[in-house]
């Protein structure tokens, strides 16, 4: 079913549905997904199903906040925001 919103940014956990991410991706190309992994194996995984951005669960809270700022940034800066 195709999604009436479009999403600009959209944060999951990998564990959730790995499958998911590939639909999101197909129904909302322009989402920046940021997908949280267990480990660098899912991690790979979700850069090969499409994730903008994967980040494996224990970092540092500041560098998701500098992510989320860069690309809020740019989609200013391309006057997609």
């Amino acid at each position: 079913m195709p999604m009436t919103a479009q999403p600009c940014l959209i944060l999951m956990d990998l564990e959730e549905i790995p499958g998911l991410l590939k639909d999101i991706k197909s129904n909302c190309p322009q989402a920046y997904c940021v997908v949280l992994a267990e480990d660098a194996v899912q991690q790979q995984a979700a850069i090969a199903a499409g994730a903008d951005v994967a980040l494996v669960k224990g970092f540092p809270a500041t560098k998701l906040f500098q992510m989320l700022r860069q690309r809020l940034l740019d989609l200013e800066h391309d006057g997609s925001a």
